[in-house]
């Protein structure tokens, strides 16, 4: 389980490649995100493959 975290671009350097996500999850299984947030300029906040179809960043 991830849970009650804060994930944030630091502000301190520019932002390379904004089109990563912030999150990539492959080949896992029974991953929860529950009660975090992201701020930050990251166009996608997760990227997933095929096995995890109904995981959602919360």
């Amino acid at each position: 389980m991830f849970q009650d975290n804060t994930i944030t671009n630091s502000g301190n350097f520019t932002m390379l490649y904004q089109e990563n996500p912030a999150v990539t999850v492959k080949a896992s299984k029974n991953i929860i995100f529950k009660k975090n947030k992201y701020t930050g300029k990251a166009k996608q906040i997760l990227i997933k493959d095929a096995s995890l179809p109904k995981l959602k960043f919360k």
